[in-house]
């Protein structure tokens, strides 16, 4: 059985990669908003980038609902311990 250090550190790591994955278009999109990016393609380009980003928020929803098991996990975890170190058991 993990320990419960080790879970709560998995979930706070989960929720960071999440928040990376969730802005990792937005400079992209940015960028091709203005109009200094004007080209003959950027209607299309513009429409992947959003593609994209909603992928990626879909993807960052989905790490951080994982995010929340392992969380649970590592407070069933941590009773445990607490529990086994209450009676003296390891």
């Amino acid at each position: 059985m993990a320990h419960s250090d080790d879970l709560f550190q998995k979930a706070r790591l989960l929720r960071a990669l999440a928040s990376d994955i969730e802005v990792c278009c937005d400079a992209a999109n940015t960028a091709a908003a203005g109009s200094t990016w004007d080209c003959d393609n950027a209607t299309e380009v513009r429409g992947a980038i959003k593609g994209y980003r909603g992928a990626a928020q879909r993807a960052a929803e989905g790490i951080r609902e994982e995010a929340t098991k392992v969380e649970g996990q590592a407070r069933a975890a941590e009773k445990t311990e607490q529990a086994n170190a209450t009676s003296g058991a390891h």
